[in-house]
């Protein structure tokens, strides 16, 4: 069997089987949240309008869905905001890379500045010149990127 054939062998056995009373609600509609499909449909959606968005470039840094701006002190101190490309790192890594670890998971709730990420926390635990680019004098417009430096 083919690698492929092998890969789709194992994604069928692992579907859901179909109810047999296909009319009644499932859990999900009962208890009025999306069912599984729907929530995979709309992960599926949201994917692909990141990914065309990424290769068609029309989008800049701050308009792309699923970019973080994070100005809590940044432009009181005369540096532009930062610019988290959340969905970039989303598409390479999974939610527990991260949180609730290093971030958690709550807009307001993590204190980062440089004094936090010369410490090496937050980002800084993989931006530390091994696992990914350094955070330096000389890399700052690499997050301070909305607006010209």
């Amino acid at each position: 069997m083919s690698t492929v054939g092998a890969a789709m062998a194992r994604w069928r056995s692992r579907r859901r089987p179909i109810r047999e009373n296909a009319a009644q609600p499932c859990e999900a509609q009962r208890e009025g949240r999306a069912s599984r499909n729907e929530t995979d449909r709309l992960h599926r959606t949201v994917s692909i309008a990141l990914f065309a968005a990424a290769l068609s470039g029309a989008a800049t840094a701050p308009d792309v869905l699923g970019n973080i701006t994070m100005n809590r002190i940044s432009t009181t101190n005369g540096v532009p905001a930062v610019v988290f490309p959340h969905w970039k790192h989303r598409s390479r890594f999974r939610c527990y890379a991260c949180h609730p670890d290093i971030f958690e998971m709550r807009a307001g709730a993590n204190d980062i500045n440089m004094d936090a990420l010369r410490n090496g926390e937050f980002c800084a635990r993989c931006h530390d010149g091994r696992t990914a680019w350094a955070i330096g004098f000389d890399t700052c417009r690499e997050c301070h990127s909305l607006g010209e430096m």
